[in-house]
């Protein structure tokens, strides 16, 4: 073909420039590669502990199963429990990344990685936070049985409803759709689990151990939302 009957000669569109333009936007990978990692836990959990797994989304919204977990002694440092502990803190720093990216919260100049690792430690640093104001509360108070019982089922709740969030995460990340609504399906959920876990707590503690308003006000404020307040505030008044 003549250089001068090119299919980029005789048109009307004007040369905006003379030399070729660097590409200056990359593509980041690392999201694909946590996202893969955290499908391979659920491989590994459907291979290794599918019946377990199971068992624990019917304990939630089951009491006689949750009391035959309960009665089986539930270990935390298990493999099935290590492995959805694990996928939980890492499905709720991704969708606290995807957040803060969305609507520039807080280390705006940091990069996606560090973002997510500072998640990360976050969560770690609560769950260890609450884990000291459990120990601390059942010192003072005594009551090991509620507590326990309502640490459990807490603990049981994350782990079943982290498994709904995951296909919101996943689609915040790749679908070409409104990443806002798939944002918002996955608070929904989170906020649905929060407020189940204490309707659960709530029922454990007035009607089981009969146990008066106040004194569950106090826990829940102990177990859930005074932790949360510390961490968030000093976050917000630091970065």
């Amino acid at each position: 073909m003549n250089e001068t009957h090119h299919i980029l000669y005789h048109h009307l569109l004007q040369r905006q420039n003379d030399l070729p333009l660097i590409r200056t936007s990359l593509v980041s990978i690392w999201p694909s590669i946590f996202l893969l990692i955290c499908l391979v836990i659920v491989v590994v959990l459907r291979v290794t502990s599918y019946q377990k797994v199971i068992k624990i989304i019917q304990s939630i919204f089951n009491f006689k199963t949750a009391k035959s977990i309960d009665g089986e002694e539930y270990k935390f440092f298990k493999l099935s429990s290590i492995l959805l502990n694990v996928f939980f803190i890492f499905n709720m720093a991704f969708l606290c990344y995807k957040l803060n990216s969305i609507y520039k919260l807080i280390l705006v100049k940091w990069s996606g990685v560090m973002q997510l690792l500072f998640f990360i430690l976050f969560i770690l640093l609560l769950l260890l936070f609450k884990f000291l104001l459990n120990r601390l509360l059942l010192f003072i108070s005594n009551n090991h049985k509620v507590i326990s019982e309502y640490n459990l089922i807490g603990s049981l709740i994350n782990q079943t409803f982290t498994l709904f969030i995951f296909p919101f995460v996943v689609l915040l990340q790749f679908s070409k759709y409104n990443s806002i609504f798939f944002l918002f399906c996955a608070l929904v959920i989170l906020a649905s689990a929060e407020i189940y876990k204490w309707y659960r707590g709530f029922l454990i503690s007035l009607i089981e151990q009969r146990i008066g308003l106040l004194q569950i006000f106090t826990y829940f404020c102990a177990l859930e939302i005074l932790p949360g307040l510390i961490l968030l505030k000093y976050i917000i008044e630091t970065f």
